[in-house]
């Protein structure tokens, strides 16, 4: 839906589509990314980068500073994501036990641990750059899928 080629543009439009969709009020998809990252073999096995890997997935939209908006989804469903030849995968179960915006989800402590580690300023600062690059990759995104393949051949 994020990504999709025709983001609705009104709020009664996205609605809509979320409902047809069945995606619950307050659902983020950095939490659920965040949720598959932590299942992730390749995160870095120092805990101060693992925790500002997994910050930055959760924050790249604003959130988790350090609360996650809330979210009910009494059934939500299993995902699996292949990434690099391997699978993540979380199942409905895992979902339900413990969501992003529950207090014992670890998201406020490890916000509260990087802004000591890196001061309010220097912790938003990455949160910046990694923003400005998330908006820079979704801008090259859309304009590839709004120019013709035969000019993207060089010729």
């Amino acid at each position: 839906m994020a990504k999709g080629e025709r983001i609705p543009q009104t709020p009664f439009a996205r609605r809509r589509l979320r409902n047809q969709i069945d995606l619950p009020d307050g659902f983020r998809h950095e939490f659920l990314s965040l949720a598959l990252a932590e299942r992730c073999a390749a995160l870095p096995s120092d805990d101060e980068r693992r925790d500002l890997v997994l910050h930055l997935i959760a924050a790249h939209h604003g959130h988790a500073r350090p609360f996650a908006p809330v979210c009910i989804d009494d059934a939500p469903p299993g995902v699996e994501v292949a990434l690099d030849g391997s699978s993540l995968r979380i199942t409905a179960a895992e979902r339900r036990q413990t969501p992003a915006h529950r207090l014992d989800s670890g998201v406020a402590e490890r916000f509260w641990r990087l802004t000591r580690r890196y001061n309010w300023w220097g912790l938003a600062y990455l949160e910046a750059i990694l923003r400005l690059a998330d908006w820079r990759a979704s801008a090259r995104e859309t304009k590839a899928a709004q120019t013709p393949s035969a000019a993207k051949e060089p010729a």
